[in-house]
């Protein structure tokens, strides 16, 4: 938006999102947008996909992921994304401190055979975060959630983001 002075206010440009955002974020040219992007899908009760109709009564398998996108706002009228970084769970706060944005979410543990580990996938790439730099507290619980805090300085698009990962109960 152009909204100085008021009475003469209009849209400079615009971003199409194809998930829901929660907050956003504007530091010099740099404007940070986070949100969750609810994945919806029908998970069968067994047998080839074909063959199963999709009914009130089918289970709903829900997958959030959180994205976090940077773009470029030095031509205002022609954003332009530089940072695309997603990851499997849901956004719960942030904070922008200087030229760096701090990010935290959480995301179920998948105590079936496959346990799954944490990934944040920016641009494009995948990293796993390895099971020797979760942290975890010598504690037994019943429910655990991943709660991941991302740095991630919003000035340089080249700095790699920085990440702690926590099992948490």
């Amino acid at each position: 938006l152009d909204a100085f002075p008021a009475e003469q206010a209009k849209i400079v440009s615009t971003i199409e999102l194809k998930n829901t955002p929660s907050e956003i974020f504007i530091n010099q040219n740099k404007l940070v947008v986070f949100g969750n992007d609810y994945g919806y899908y029908a998970y069968p009760y067994g047998g080839a996909p074909e063959t199963i109709e999709k009914s009130l009564h089918s289970p709903i398998y829900y997958s959030p992921k959180i994205f976090i996108h940077v773009y470029d706002t030095s031509d205002i009228e022609n954003p332009d994304l530089k940072r695309n970084i997603t990851m499997n769970g849901n956004y719960i706060d942030s904070r922008m401190i200087g030229n760096n944005v701090y990010v935290i979410l959480n995301s179920p543990v998948n105590r079936g055979e496959n346990v799954t580990l944490p990934e944040i996938i920016s641009n494009g790439q995948t990293k796993a975060i390895p099971a020797s730099e979760i942290f975890y507290f010598d504690v037994s619980d019943y429910s655990y959630v991943y709660t991941t805090i991302l740095s991630i300085n919003i000035q340089n698009d080249q700095e790699d983001l920085n990440n702690k990962v926590i099992l948490m109960g």
